[in-house]
């Protein structure tokens, strides 16, 4: 990573304690209080997936990163933050059906009072396929991006033929608390 301060021809994203800039293909580091961890894995999942996707899908991008943040691949763990957010959404109506939120443009996403919650709903997505045993439809998912092909056409194969089952079954783990459940 790169400290802000050191560059003071960087974009600073505002708030921010550190972000990737796929301008300059850094890590860029603003400050470094308790959280510094998991922001430092957010923000250089954006980069690892930037290597290989360029423009990839909102809720796969922010929804992975906030699942890296305290996860690993084959070892999910509970982020309360994320699982309270989708929690309220849902409850409160907010939220969009999976379907709309995973074929989202990032200008629908990016600026939306709900922008939060959406990151919330795409972790909690991401969170419970790993529960459930379903991770490899990410890692197809991601292949698919990865050889070139546009997310409509990655969607259309991977989720779009399941996800009438699976919008009941992730509404029912988040709102239960039971990720795991099948």
């Amino acid at each position: 990573p790169r400290y802000a301060k050191d560059f003071e021809d960087i974009p600073r994203e505002r708030g921010a304690i550190a972000y990737y800039s796929p301008g300059i293909k850094q890590l860029v580091v603003v400050d470094s209080p308790r959280e510094f961890q998991e922001v430092v894995r957010h923000e250089a999942f954006h980069q690892f997936l930037d290597y290989f996707v360029h423009g990839a899908p909102r809720w796969f991008n922010e929804g992975s990163a906030a699942f890296f943040e305290r996860s690993t691949f084959g070892r999910p763990r509970l982020d309360e933050k994320y699982h309270n957010g989708a929690r309220f959404g849902l409850t409160t109506k907010a939220l969009p059906p999976l379907a709309e939120l995973l074929q989202m443009p990032a200008a629908t996403w990016v600026g939306d009072p709900r922008e939060f919650l959406f990151y919330c709903q795409a972790w909690s997505f991401i969170y419970w396929l790993h529960a459930q045993g379903k991770a490899g439809l990410l890692e197809e998912y991601l292949n698919l991006l990865i050889a070139g092909a546009p997310h409509e056409t990655a969607y259309a194969k991977v989720f779009a033929p399941r996800i009438a089952a699976f919008e009941p079954a992730w509404r029912r783990a988040v709102l239960d608390s039971a990720y795991h459940e099948k």
